[in-house]
């Protein structure tokens, strides 16, 4: 009997880069005919194990897989799908599935992608296949649904944490001019805020008063399992959300608006100043002129 062909793969950052690269694994595992198996390995980035947060079963690499994996006669293919470093590096994976490989590893930190992809609206409704097969744990599952989450409130995803260089570009004051220039539009609109400081939540609070809502955390962090939980909670509410105003360079805002397939738009000079008018009325659910792409 034959072996079969796998597709193996993983990701060992934060949990919004492991659900994007396990949507992109899926769909290539089931375009390419190959049996999939997950990678998921509880970190300092995600303390937390995938059946901690969700009912689906999906197959997990066991040590059986590693034999597979090492075995002398297996030929294997590595893709370093999204890496961004010079070197022997496959970013891209085949079309045409690599049918002389019996395994194929995929290591990504975003929704890995076939060398004839494009990457739009046909790409995002297949991954968004993906992640909608994902059912959370009755426990979360019941978090989510029983938050009052205000009509047509408009989703605020403010990452701060860590690599505060990199997500800081997105400046509280640019989510404040236009969550102001939404209020101003309508006046009755509220924001459902999701971040990872508390000092961050009590900020915007401070000046938006009732305009706010948040999930209550207990400030785990992604450390833990109540982190984790917590992060899950908020990133399927911000997914209910009419729009969402995300935070440049967060694959948690990118993976909230395609799961929900909304709007999302990007706090930052531009789109705060100079495409103010254009942001607020995506935000409000008009078709901006040029929509910001949720994933990409």
């Amino acid at each position: 009997m034959p072996s079969p062909r796998l597709l193996f793969g993983a990701c060992n950052s934060g949990l919004a880069d492991r659900l994007l690269s396990l949507a992109g694994c899926q769909r290539i595992a089931e375009l390419t005919k190959r049996e999939f198996a997950l990678y998921w390995r509880v970190s300092d980035r995600c303390g937390c194990p995938f059946e901690r947060l969700f009912d689906t079963v999906i197959p997990q690499v066991t040590e059986a897989d590693l034999h597979r994996l090492l075995f002398t006669n297996n030929a294997v293919k590595v893709y370093n799908a999204w890496l961004d470093r010079p070197g022997p590096v496959y970013n891209r994976v085949a079309a045409d599935g690599d049918p002389g490989t019996e395994i194929v590893v995929i290591k990504s930190w975003n929704y890995p992608a076939l060398d004839n992809d494009c990457d739009g609206s046909n790409l995002h409704a297949e991954l968004r296949t993906h992640l909608l097969r994902l059912r959370p744990v009755p426990e979360i599952q019941q978090m989510i649904d029983g938050f009052a989450l205000p009509d047509q409130a408009i989703g605020v995803h403010v990452r701060r944490g860590d690599a505060v260089e990199r997500f800081g570009v997105s400046h509280e004051e640019h989510f404040a001019a236009l969550m102001k220039a939404v209020l101003a539009r309508d006046p009755s609109r509220r924001f459902f805020l999701a971040t990872d400081v508390s000092a961050v939540e009590r900020r915007f609070v401070d000046q938006f008063g009732d305009r706010i809502v948040t999930f209550p955390k207990c400030g785990g962090g992604r450390t833990n399992e109540r982190g984790m939980v917590e992060s899950l909670v908020d990133l399927l509410l911000l997914s209910r959300t009419q729009s969402i105003l995300g935070n440049q360079h967060s694959a948690f805002s990118r993976l909230a608006a395609l799961w929900g397939n909304r709007c999302l738009v990007l706090a930052g000079e531009e789109s705060a100043t100079t495409h103010l008018d254009r942001s607020v009325a995506g935000l409000l659910g008009a078709k901006p002129e040029r929509e910001e792409s949720p994933v990409g």
